[in-house]
C-alpha cells in the first residue's frame, strides 16, 4: 500500500476546487474565511446570514437526512424537511444554502412566496429557504394558504439553477 500525505495548503486547494466535496461535507466551511469562495455580488444579493451559517457549519455533521435532502433537491429542485422542533431541519437547509453559495449560487431566506418571486432571477443560480413555512411556533393557516396558492407556479419555475427548501413542523 502507498500512502500520500498532504498538508493543510493542499487540502484547502482541493476543497476550493471541488464544490461537490464542500457540499458533501459542509463542516469544512466553518474552518476558514469564505470570502474567496463566495462571489461578492452573490453574497450582496443574498439574504442568508453567512456568518451565522458558518458558525453552524463548525458543529454541523452531515447526516443521512442531509444527504437525502441534497439528493432530492438535485432530482426534484424542491424538498420539504419536516419534523419536531430542534431536529435539524433549519440546520440542513442553511448548510445546503451555504454550500451552494460557495459554488456561486445566491441564497435567500424567505417567509412568503412573494419574497421568492421578488428575488427570483432566471439568469442566476439561486436557492430559497422557506424556514417554518407554515409558522414557527404554531400552525398559521394564513401562511399555509399563501404558499398553497403560489406553490404550483413556484414549482414550475424551479430548475437545475433554482431550488426551494421548505422546513415545517408536522401538520396540525
Amino acid at each position: 500500500e502507498q500512502f500520500i500525505v498532504i498538508g493543510a495548503t493542499q487540502l484547502g486547494e482541493s476543497l476550493d476546487h471541488h464544490p461537490e466535496l464542500r457540499a458533501a461535507m459542509p463542516s469544512v466551511l466553518g474552518l476558514r474565511d469564505l470570502t474567496a469562495l463566495i462571489p461578492a455580488d452573490a453574497r450582496q444579493r443574498s439574504s442568508l446570514d453567512v456568518a451565522a451559517a458558518q458558525e453552524l457549519a463548525r458543529v454541523f455533521w452531515p447526516t443521512r437526512a442531509y444527504a437525502r435532502a441534497r439528493a432530492v433537491l438535485a432530482r426534484h429542485r424542491f424538498v420539504v424537511l419536516t419534523g419536531p422542533p430542534e431536529m435539524g431541519k433549519t440546520a440542513i437547509a442553511r448548510m445546503v444554502a451555504l454550500a451552494q453559495m460557495t459554488d456561486g449560487w445566491e441564497a435567500y431566506e424567505c417567509t412568503s412566496p412573494d419574497e421568492v418571486r421578488r428575488a427570483f432571477d432566471s439568469g442566476r443560480r439561486q436557492v430559497f429557504v422557506a424556514d417554518d413555512a407554515f409558522g414557527s411556533t404554531e400552525y398559521r393557516p394564513d401562511a399555509a394558504e399563501l404558499w398553497a396558492r403560489e406553490l404550483g407556479r413556484l414549482l414550475q419555475a424551479l430548475d437545475d439553477r433554482h431550488w426551494l427548501i421548505w422546513t415545517s413542523r408536522p401538520a396540525p
